[in-house]
């Protein structure tokens, strides 16, 4: 099969956008669960300082237990963010080109 210049560059940032967007979205999702996790940790540990009622283990189990939860869905929400612009993006460039093929066949037609 043929493929015009600008299929082969729209193939090829699609493939991009899958890696690049992907991957940044999947390290600010990450970044983002284990700094709440961190948060969590430490927020754990300044309880204990002002009560002394938990031990350094509890607070890691705690930090352990947010980082699992914030982590859950990780790869679904990185699919939406890959997968819905592209689709968006290929859809709308097929209806404009269905909608210029048919017009120069009316206009062809026409003359």
């Amino acid at each position: 099969m043929y493929l015009r210049h600008w299929h082969r560059l729209a193939i090829v940032l699609s493939v991009a956008w899958a890696v690049g967007g992907g991957t940044y979205e999947w390290s600010a999702l990450t970044t983002r669960a284990h700094s709440r996790a961190l948060a969590e940790y430490e927020n754990c540990i300044e309880i204990d300082a002002l009560t002394h009622q938990l031990a350094l283990n509890q607070c890691a189990e705690r930090a352990s237990h947010v980082l699992a939860v914030q982590l859950t869905g990780v790869w679904r929400n990185v699919a939406v963010v890959v997968v819905t612009p592209l689709a968006i993006v290929w859809i709308a460039a097929y209806i404009f080109l269905t909608v210029r093929r048919v017009a120069k066949r009316i206009s062809r037609a026409a003359k």
